[in-house]
């Protein structure tokens, strides 16, 4: 759940528990019957109640879809690499991340890199199919083609050692050529 969705979530709470409250108040006579009889009275009719009334039912419809939607291609946290007599072998998406970052960065002529892991069930099979994708930055000089594929076969040849799938789809993109410092941030060994 994004954080857009996180917000409106929050609101719909903070709705729903003033309106529960204000139930209770009703059903345990604390509210006079004349005050919040007359307060409906009113509403009735109104295209704003109707229009509130609409939106806070769709933002409910919504939230309860997002509950039971999963992100295509992310799936989830792990990735189930081999099912066999022994069981199932799960890898976190962060882990295969991690290698494919660290397999980009050691290629000459990288100055940084960005990647993606995705993955989609394989029909018939327990097992899920990766797909790769990086955006690299190079230094300038370096030839583009020939860097862009040393570095899928480098991704290709590591998660095959490494995880022992052979079937990997690398997407390769060269998002800048640049000689300019970077910003520090952490690298992930």
């Amino acid at each position: 759940m994004g954080v857009g969705n996180r917000i409106l979530l929050a609101l719909y709470t903070l709705v729903t528990l003033a309106l529960t409250v204000l139930l209770a108040g009703v059903l345990l006579p604390l509210l006079p019957e004349r005050e919040w009889a007359n307060e409906i009275a009113y509403l009735t009719g109104r295209p704003e109640a109707y229009a509130g009334l609409l939106a806070y039912f769709l933002v409910g419809v919504h939230l309860f879809l997002c509950a039971f939607s999963a992100r295509k291609g992310q799936g989830g946290a792990e990735i189930c690499l081999v099912t066999g007599t022994a069981g199932r072998v799960h890898v976190s998406v962060a882990a295969v991340r991690s290698v494919v970052l660290r397999v980009a960065g050691d290629v000459q002529g990288v100055r940084d890199a960005q990647a993606q892991v995705l993955h989609s069930r394989v029909s018939g099979s327990e097992e899920d199919r990766l797909r790769v994708r990086v955006r690299l930055t190079l230094r300038s000089g370096v030839p583009v083609k020939e860097t862009a594929d040393q570095v899928s076969a480098c991704i290709r040849q590591e998660l095959a050692q490494v995880l022992g799938v052979e079937d990997v789809q690398a997407e390769i993109s060269v998002a800048e050529i640049s000689d300019e410092r970077l910003p520090q941030r952490p690298r992930v060994s």
